[in-house]
Order: C-alpha cells, then structure tokens, then sequence
C-alpha cells in the first residue's frame, strides 16, 4: 500500500502548512502506539472482536485496500490493515471524537502543553500537525509514528492516529538515533520486585482510562472533567462520577491518586479491558490472578457474590471482580495491599 497516501489521509489538514523544526526530539517505545486498545500490527479480526462489525467499509488508494469506521462507545474511529482478508494487521488508525486514549492518557481534547508533558517536544511539527516517532520497526519498510492535529496552534488535540510512513531521505525521528531494523531499541522497563511465584502484570498495564496511582486530581480533571461529587475526609478525596468510575486520592503533598475503579463498560485499561468483558481475555494473557474473599463495602455493595482476582507490580495492584458467570463487573487500580500481597506469596 502507498504509505504516503495514508499519510495524506492523516494529515490532510496539514497539507498546505509550513515545516517548523522542533528544538528537541522525543523518541516513543512502539509500546505507545495504542489507542483505546488498537494497537500498531493488531489483526483486523481482534478489533472486530473487541469493537464489533464496522459500522462503514471505504475503498482507499490503491485499488482494493479498505478504510474500516469502529464505534466504540462514544467514539469514532478508522483503522486501515495492510492486507485484505481478517487476519491482516493494522497499520493506520484514526480517531477524530470521543474519549478514546493513548496509554500516556491524551485523547481528544487534550492541550498541546499535555501532549508535550507527555512525550516531550514532537519530532516533527507541521503547522498544527504534530510527528513523534517510535523508530523503525525490524523488517518493516517504513517508521512508526504516532500523530496529532490541533484545532490551532498550542490549541488542543482535535484528531490523532498511529502511521507508519515510507522513509525519503531523514526519518522524522532525526534528533536521536532510529531503532536499528535488525536490532530494535526498546526502552528499559521497570525492575518487578515482585516474586516469581506471585502473579504479576507489566507496569504499563496499571492505568484505567489514562488514569494511574500517583496522579493528581488536576490530571484526572483535565480528561474526565469535574465529578458529580466529591467526598472530603480529610487525609482522603474521593472524585465520584455518577458510581461507574471512582477516584481516590490520599494527602501526599497534595493529593495523590490511590486508586482508580471503574464500574461499567467503557472506560478500559490500555489492553482493552473494560466492565461486563469475559474475564477469560485477562486469564489468556496474564494468567488466573490472585483469588481471595470479595466483601463489598460501598458502592461495591452490589457486587458481593464476585470473585476477587488481583496481580501485582512493585507497590501496585490491579484487582477485578468477577461475577459468577466470569464476567468482568469492576476493575481497579490501587497501591499495594500488603495483606493480600503477603497471602498471594504464602499461598503460592
């Protein structure tokens, strides 16, 4: 497929806008070309079932290629494979509405000074279009970038998508060294010090909706607005959203996100993982978990009768509760509880 097309569809609204060079280069892990759980390389067949059927199907340059429309929620978006048939892997994706995110938390909306907070300067601007590169990818022919257009300059985010670009001349990464083809550089992950007989998950998976332990209310205000209600006990805050998801922060030199819960389908972790899903998709990919005894306090009230299985990172935990059908009723994120981390370790 002619990659520069693609680019075109992408970045059409940049096309008449000058070149500005960036003072300084970012370089992204392949890992952040994610949106809302559609990755770079995933089979059109595992967006069609995590999304459903799309909901339109439009031939692009050249001849035979397809350009699929996905609802998802209250988001829109496009996904074009390089390939023809279900098993083909995606390469371009667009979002242009809707609460879709990058694992960073941006999404539509967004401030340029976020985007920036979060991948540093862009490798590449284009009048409002903004380039970061992810390197080449091994034996790929082209580089992976991950872009946004804003509605004015240093205005917000009013599209963005994941792209790999056929190379003329420089890659757009041109400030730091491109991944080498045969040898692709990957940031260093955080060191696990979590024991191997204990059921753990990357740290990369620990966030809800953009959202993660150590945040600020200001982050979490920035993507979800102001909550129906707000529980002050002092040392705690909680940011309540109508019951379906819940903030909590305690008093850490201001306050500091503890734990992130969401009670319905929508919102999801970067994997994709969301309210009423089979829970047999996490246990594919990450094992069974820890299982303890599920007490509902709360909100959570209404949940009792749930299995609790938890993993673990560091001081981390993500816990989901599962009702007896298997089905995924509640996800958090939350600091470690020691007790249930001290049982997981005994119990192994």
């Amino acid at each position: 497929m002619n990659m520069n097309i693609r680019k075109i569809i992408m970045s059409a609204t940049a096309a008449v806008m000058t070149l500005s060079t960036a003072t300084c280069f970012a370089m992204i892990p392949m890992s952040e070309l994610n949106i809302g759980g559609v990755y770079l390389e995933m089979p059109l067949s595992e967006v069609v079932n995590r999304f459903g059927q799309p909901i339109k199907k439009a031939q692009t340059p050249p001849k035979g290629y397809y350009n699929y429309t996905f609802q998802n929620g209250n988001s829109t978006f496009s996904v074009t494979p390089k390939g023809f048939d279900s098993d083909s892997i995606i390469e371009y994706m667009n979002v242009r509405n809707g609460d879709m995110l990058t694992k960073a938390g941006i999404g539509i909306g967004s401030s340029y000074a976020d985007v920036k907070a979060a991948y540093g300067e862009p490798d590449n601007m284009y009048g409002t279009h903004l380039m970061y590169s992810g390197g080449i990818r091994e034996g790929r022919y082209g580089e992976c970038v991950l872009e946004f257009d804003l509605d004015s300059p240093n205005g917000h985010v009013k599209q963005m998508g994941f792209n790999v670009i056929m190379i003329e001349g420089e890659p757009i990464g041109k400030g730091k060294p491109m991944h080498k083809p045969s040898q692709p550089q990957e940031p260093k992950q955080p060191v696990s010090t979590i024991p191997k007989s204990v059921q753990e998950i990357p740290e990369s998976e620990f966030y809800i909706g953009g959202i993660t332990v150590g945040q600020t209310f200001d982050q979490v205000e920035k993507i979800y607005g102001k909550p129906g209600k707000i529980v002050d006990e002092g040392f705690f805050q909680t940011y309540n959203y109508n019951d379906r998801f819940i903030v909590k922060a305690k008093l850490n030199q201001g306050y500091k996100v503890c734990s992130v819960a969401i009670y319905e389908k929508g919102i999801a972790t970067p994997s994709g993982f969301t309210g009423e899903m089979p829970f047999e998709a996490v246990t594919k990919k990450y094992g069974a978990g820890h299982e303890t005894k599920f007490k509902g306090e709360g909100v959570e009230a209404k949940l009792k009768g749930c299995k609790d299985y938890t993993y673990f990172f560091n001081n981390k935990q993500m816990v989901f509760l599962v009702d007896k059908k298997g089905i995924i009723k509640a996800i958090r994120v939350e600091d470690r509880d020691d007790q249930k981390f001290i049982e997981a370790k005994r119990k192994k």
